[in-house]
């Protein structure tokens, strides 16, 4: 994909207004507002901060303030698009607003998006330029609970989407941190640590943990050493291993284990 001459967007601070893009356009801008990107319609691949994600319909991604952004439209599609002064996002992000900075966010067709824009589209375009940033407010309220939604969106598996792919990230990503993966999530590490917790009871640090101990009772019933199951796991050596696990279970992961071959083989067994 050859993106064409980066453009420069340094229009008003506020709009709300949307597009039809054919099948095929290119576009690669910045702009120094932030800027929310929902598509009614179609399908593109967005290449932002060294990443390419690929962004359905009722979907949306940011575009964050002086980062250069490259659309590539797949099918003909239909965008809206909100951009707010970078003080708005600052706002946002100070009142721990989730998932700004998240480069894709789930928003679906059918939580009304689209309606609320078009309504603020429509007053904005009845206004002089110098009245817009009367409408701030309710321009600011539509992203925040764009992403609130997204926070709270539920899958058919009952989880937020997100919570989704935080939980495949503690579970595969040891090397992370917890504080990384709010970061590849694009969350603050605090409502990251906060909304995780409400929604499955227990912290990230301790989902992570609770992970490490079953697969590490799958391992010692497999016959695995403890040295290779601390290295497979991650952790910094064996005895950093052994005291984890002992303080989750009570017994160290010999004992463990031997009480678990003493259980299978019966009272019986063996004499």
């Amino acid at each position: 994909m050859n993106a064409p001459p980066l453009t420069f967007h340094s229009s008003e601070r506020l709009r709300c207004s949307g597009g039809d893009r054919p099948k095929g356009k290119i576009e690669n801008s910045l702009t120094p507002q932030y800027v929310l990107v929902y598509l009614s319609k179609g399908r593109a691949k967005v290449s932002q901060q060294g990443k390419t994600l690929e962004v359905g319909a009722g979907q949306a991604f940011q575009r964050l303030p002086l980062e250069p952004h490259v659309i590539h439209f797949l099918e003909d599609s239909t965008a809206l698009w909100v951009a707010l002064p970078e003080e708005a996002m600052k706002m946002m992000m100070s009142m721990e607003v989730g998932s700004v900075g998240h480069q894709i966010i789930h928003i679906g067709k059918d939580w009304g998006f689209e309606g609320r824009h078009q309504r603020l589209s429509f007053e904005m375009g009845e206004l002089p330029r110098f009245r817009h940033m009367a409408l701030l407010n309710r321009l600011l309220e539509l992203v925040a609970d764009a992403h609130l939604h997204f926070l709270e969106k539920k899958t058919s598996e009952g989880k937020a989407p997100w919570l989704l792919e935080a939980q495949q990230l503690l579970e595969k990503e040891l090397q992370l941190t917890v504080p990384e993966v709010a970061q590849k999530l694009g969350l603050s590490y605090s409502t990251f640590r906060k909304t995780f917790k409400s929604m499955l009871g227990h912290s990230p640090g301790e989902y992570r943990i609770q992970h490490l101990i079953q697969e590490a009772k799958r391992c010692l019933e497999e016959e695995i050493t403890i040295t290779e199951i601390s290295q497979r796991l991650q952790y910094n050596d064996i005895y950093t291993f052994s005291s984890q696990f002992k303080k989750q279970t009570g017994l160290s992961p010999s004992h463990w284990a031997k009480g678990k071959q003493q259980n299978a083989q019966g009272p019986g067994d063996g004499v």
